[in-house]
């Protein structure tokens, strides 16, 4: 079917005072998943779903993280639905963030899903992939 790539990446560790519960944590207590490629064929299938619920489920279940977040090019309708779809909460538009595949300043929209919101995310996750 062609090369598909989607990772997590951007993992931060947040600074805990010692003495507080998380102080010694080894897991990211947030990350990002994406650069998303996928080839013409596969876009709106079920291969983006899978990888998204594997991604997500090992950064909150695994990881426990404390949110994951999405940024997609603020001019491709179908890259921002994605996250919209499983539940990502919009955030808002970060102006001249990336560089663009033509050289140019792009517009990356934000999305983000937390920990609270992970069972319902999860849940829509696990509808679509029935229904695909």
């Amino acid at each position: 079917m062609g090369r598909h790539a989607t990772g997590t990446w951007n993992l931060e560790r947040w600074s805990w005072p010692p003495g507080y519960a998380s102080h010694d944590r080894s897991a990211p207590d947030v990350c990002e998943i994406g650069y998303t490629w996928l080839t013409r064929l596969a876009v709106r299938t079920a291969t983006n779903t899978e990888a998204k619920m594997l991604m997500l489920t090992h950064a909150f279940e695994a990881w426990q993280v404390l949110r994951v977040c999405f940024h997609t090019d603020s001019g491709n309708a179908q890259s921002r639905a994605a996250p919209e779809r499983i539940g990502g909460q919009f955030e808002g538009i970060l102006r001249a963030y990336r560089m663009a595949a033509d050289y140019i300043a792009r517009d990356s929209v934000r999305y983000s899903i937390l920990a609270a919101e992970w069972p319902t995310a999860k849940q829509r996750l696990v509808d679509l992939m029935d229904r695909e």
